[in-house]
This record gives structure tokens, C-alpha cells and sequence, in this order.
């Protein structure tokens, strides 16, 4: 399902938002660095067409920077509580 992997992590988020104020920020985040990762995505499957030998490494290393940072921050979330994810900020801080 495309979106999935926006759509999950938005509906928790807005389920469990007001309950805890870390949720909400780390919901945030999460949803930030999935919006940020899938037009990053996008952006390589154009460079992909477009830009030959550069595209192809770019369009593969896509998914596998994904999937470490998320794999760091769940990390980093149970050990210490704390999370980097770069992003672009789409859900600007709660104020």
C-alpha cells in the first residue's frame, strides 16, 4: 500500500497525541522523516530516468538509509529517550 508508512505512524499519532507530551513530539518527528523520506523517494525515482549512473545508487540507497535511521531512533528512543530524525519540518512544533 503506498502511504503506508505515513499513514500508520499519522493515525497513532493522532490517537495518542494529547495523551503524553513525548508522544506528541516524537509523532512528529516520525511523521516528518517518513513525508521527508518519501519525496526524497520520489526525487530518486525521477533521478532514476534522468541522471544515469548517479541515479541508480541514489534511487538504491534510498531505502537503506531509511531503514537504519529508523532503526537508530528506535534504538536510541528505548535506551535513552532520545531521537534524531533529519527532516524536513512539515508538523511544525505543537505552540
Amino acid at each position: 500500500m503506498p502511504f503506508l508508512n505515513i499513514l500508520c505512524p499519522l493515525f497513532i499519532w493522532i490517537h495518542k497525541r494529547e495523551d503524553n507530551p513525548l508522544y506528541d513530539a516524537h509523532g512528529r518527528a516520525v511523521i516528518n522523516f517518513q513525508i521527508t523520506m518519501t519525496l526524497i523517494y520520489a526525487l530518486a525515482f525521477i533521478a532514476l530516468l534522468s541522471v544515469e549512473g548517479f541515479g541508480f545508487l541514489f534511487f538504491i540507497a534510498v531505502i537503506p538509509y531509511t531503514a537504519i535511521v529508523m532503526l537508530a531512533n528506535v534504538i536510541a528512543v528505548i535506551k535513552a529517550q532520545k531521537y534524531f530524525y533529519p527532516s524536513i519540518p512539515f508538523l511544525g512544533k505543537r505552540g
